[in-house]
């Protein structure tokens, strides 16, 4: 939420076509799905960590 929702409010503060352009291919296609890659492999590791730890003990 620290990185995308900025991200999402650029975009949805965009006030005509040339700007909304420019945010999504500079920071949507680069940023927004960097920063969603990051969010899925955290989520992964922890449920993973999480797993090892409930076993355990």
């Amino acid at each position: 939420m620290v990185f995308n929702v900025p991200l999402n409010n650029a975009l949805a503060n965009a006030t005509s076509v040339e700007a909304v352009t420019e945010v999504w291919q500079q920071r949507y296609l680069t940023d927004w799905v960097w920063w969603n890659h990051v969010r899925t492999i955290a989520s992964i590791a922890s449920l993973a960590l999480f797993t090892l730890g409930f076993q355990r003990g």
